[in-house]
């Protein structure tokens, strides 16, 4: 597929469907940006979430860092809300790893890559997203990213280690 340029999110879209969008079949691996201003809501799902209860947060890009999400392979449909009334948010999607929108810090050759979202530090004031990056069969670690934000959705912190 490669790169899909553009997939614009209204308040009033309400949850849509990334991988109908997009024309990527569910389990197939992607990647997704937020160009936008501040973050959208995101869910893995067979089905059109009603609540947001398990969604995680995809946050803007930076221009110095683009930073996108990873798909895993295996997942289901993506499906993302704009909770932001009169603040429409712009979307990539590539399936082209060597055009993704991640930025790996210097990782070397990977195969798959797991993240988590979660708050840091014991504390409201930072949001934190990791990605850990394996390579072959086993399943060997060899890097890991960590980003925080603070509550105006601005990196404060990365880290990488490998």
């Amino acid at each position: 597929m490669g790169t899909k340029p553009s997939i614009t999110l209204n308040y009033s879209d309400g949850w849509v469907n990334v991988n109908t969008l997009s024309n990527v079949t569910a389990g197939t691996a992607f990647f997704v940006q937020n160009n936008g201003k501040h973050f959208i809501l995101a869910s893995e799902s067979p089905t059109q979430p009603t609540n947001s209860s398990s969604s995680f947060m995809i946050y803007p890009s930076e221009e110095d860092n683009d930073f996108g999400v990873p798909i895993a392979s295996g997942a289901q449909t993506l499906w993302v809300f704009n909770p932001k009334q009169g603040t429409p948010i712009s979307l990539s999607v590539t399936t082209d790893h060597s055009s993704a929108p991640v930025s790996t810090m210097g990782i070397g050759t990977y195969d798959l890559i797991e993240y988590t979202y979660g708050q840091g530090g014991g504390t409201s004031e930072s949001n934190i997203i990791r990605l850990d990056y394996y390579l072959g069969e086993a399943g060997t670690l060899v890097g890991t990213v960590v980003l925080a934000y603070n509550l105006n959705n601005l990196v404060i912190s990365k880290e990488r280690t490998a």
